[in-house]
């Protein structure tokens, strides 16, 4: 449980609620709650066993990028598509994060000047100078 102080005499303790919505029906098909300090990703697998109690299966995932570590972005099946807007990079001399792609079947970072570089999902990839 997350404990912070909205002033030195003010205490609140609090939680997160995350809700799985069927874009189409508009049907919420699970719903956890966590404490507000637990990791984004860490609500996925019980909302998962929710899913699966009721015989549904994910065709398309619409996340903000907290869940990105979750256990359905790293082992997903090939019938999920995840969508998941990136931040943009401000800085006028480099890429803007939309330009890459990531073929994760090869596990390959494809850069906007051609080159491509290879990943392992959770880890940190830092791109050599010269590939810039």
């Amino acid at each position: 449980m997350k404990h912070r102080r909205k002033s030195r005499s003010k205490k609140f303790d609090g939680y997160k609620r995350h809700i799985l919505k069927d874009l189409d029906t508009g049907m919420v098909r699970a719903v956890g709650v966590t404490p507000a300090n637990a990791a984004e990703a860490s609500v996925t697998e019980a909302l998962a066993i929710d899913l699966a109690s009721q015989n549904f299966e994910l065709e398309e995932l619409h996340i903000d990028r907290a869940p990105l570590t979750s256990h359905w972005v790293k082992e997903r099946s090939a019938k999920l598509t995840i969508i998941c807007k990136s931040w943009r990079v401000r800085n006028g001399k480099y890429f803007e994060k939309t330009a890459f792609n990531l073929d994760w079947d090869e596990s390959v970072i494809l850069y906007p000047n051609g080159i491509s570089i290879p990943f392992a999902a959770g880890k940190m990839v830092k791109t050599p100078i010269n590939h810039l």
